[in-house]
C-alpha cells in the first residue's frame, strides 16, 4: 500500500532545475495539496467510446502562507514565461531515497496561474500550476516517478520559515496616496486580490500577459462626511496600500498604484436598522511589464534585504 502525503514542492526559474536551480522557492508552511492527473482532450468514438489524446496534470489547493515580496515577484514572472516544478510525495519506506518524485521539467513543464490575497484573516499566495501532454510521454513520466532522484533545492524541513509567514497586520491604505481613506480601526474589512490573467496554450499551459487587482474595503458607521469624502475623490485615483510585516512597521509591503491604473467603485452604501457601512471599491488590470519591484530599505525592508524577503514595494 502506497504512502499518503506530499512533502518539498518548490518552484525555480524555467530550465534550471537540473541545473544551476536559479531562485527556488519552496511553498514551505501551506495548505494541503494534491495532484490531480486526468485524460484530456479525449476524442469522441462511436458507441459512447473515447479515444486517448493528452494527459493533464495539475497541482490543486496549493496555497502557502509565507508569501514575501519575493515570491510574488517570482510568481509575476513565472505566469508569463512559466518555471520548473517538483513535487515530491512522502517517503514509501523506511528506506532513504524512498520517495515519489514529479519533476515538471522540459516536455513536462506545468504552466501557472497565481492569485495573491491580503485580508483581515490570512495573507496567502495560491499557486495554480497545470499543463497537459501525449499519453505516452506521460506514461513515462509516470514510470520514472518511484526511482527519479530528487533535486536538491537547498531546503530544510520542506521549506518551513517561520521567518516568511506573514501576518495579516493592516498598516495603511491611502486614496490618494498621502491621505488615509478612513481611520483603519474603523475598516471592517480590507481584501485586496492579485490574480493572473488566464490565456491559455493547445497544451493547457497558462501564459499571463496581464494581472488583475481588485481592492475592496468596507468602512464601518461612515459619517455623511466621510462619504461624501469618498465620493469627491477621482474616478482613478491613486492608492497606497502597507502590510506590517513587524509590530514597529519598520518592515512592510507596500502596493502602490498610479492614477489612472484602478477605478472607484461604491458597491453599495447602506444606512439601516442594523447596518451603517460603505464598500469602496478598486478595479483594474495592469499588464505585467508596467509593473515594478523596489526592495531594500524606505521600500519596506532594511540595508540587508535586497531581494524581497522581509518586505517590498510593488509599482504600478
Amino acid at each position: 500500500m502506497a504512502q499518503r502525503g506530499l512533502g518539498e514542492i518548490g518552484f525555480c526559474d524555467k530550465g534550471t532545475l537540473s541545473s544551476t536551480k536559479t531562485d527556488p522557492i519552496a511553498m514551505g508552511i501551506r495548505s494541503n495539496a494534491k495532484i490531480e492527473i486526468a485524460d484530456y482532450n479525449s476524442v469522441p468514438l462511436y458507441r459512447a467510446q473515447e479515444g486517448r489524446n493528452l494527459v493533464n496534470r495539475k497541482i490543486t489547493d496549493l496555497e502557502t502562507f509565507q508569501p514575501t515580496m519575493f515570491m510574488l515577484k517570482k510568481f509575476i514572472e513565472w505566469s508569463k514565461a512559466g518555471c520548473d516544478i517538483q513535487a515530491i510525495a512522502k517517503k514509501q519506506s523506511s528506506s532513504v531515497g524512498s520517495e515519489d518524485v514529479f519533476p515538471f521539467i522540459g516536455n513536462n513543464i506545468l504552466g501557472v496561474e497565481f492569485e495573491y490575497v491580503i485580508s483581515h484573516e490570512k495573507r496567502s499566495l495560491k499557486a495554480i500550476p497545470e499543463g497537459a501532454i501525449e499519453y505516452e510521454d506521460h506514461l513515462t513520466f509516470m514510470d520514472a516517478a518511484d526511482s527519479v532522484a530528487a533535486v536538491d533545492l537547498g531546503f530544510s524541513d520542506e521549506g518551513r520559515d517561520e521567518a516568511k509567514y506573514k501576518h495579516p497586520w493592516f498598516f495603511a491604505i491611502e486614496v490618494p496616496d498621502g491621505t488615509d481613506l478612513s481611520n483603519r480601526f474603523n475598516t471592517k474589512s480590507r481584501i485586496l486580490t492579485i490574480k493572473s490573467k488566464q490565456n491559455k496554450t493547445a497544451y493547457n499551459l497558462n501564459e499571463s500577459h496581464y494581472l488583475e487587482f481588485m481592492l475592496d474595503v468596507i468602512i464601518e458607521s461612515p459619517s455623511i462626511a466621510e462619504v461624501v469624502a469618498i465620493l469627491n475623490k477621482a474616478m482613478s485615483p491613486s492608492i497606497l496600500l502597507k502590510e506590517k510585516n513587524n509590530s514597529a512597521g519598520t518592515l512592510y509591503d507596500a502596493f502602490s498604484f498610479a492614477a489612472g491604473k484602478l477605478t472607484q467603485k461604491i458597491d453599495p452604501l447602506i444606512i439601516g436598522d442594523e447596518q451603517r457601512e460603505v464598500t469602496v471599491k478598486y478595479k483594474g488590470e495592469v499588464a505585467i511589464n508596467d509593473i515594478a519591484f523596489a526592495f531594500g530599505a524606505g521600500n519596506g525592508g532594511d540595508v540587508a534585504d535586497t531581494t524581497g524577503l522581509k518586505g517590498g514595494t510593488l509599482s504600478c
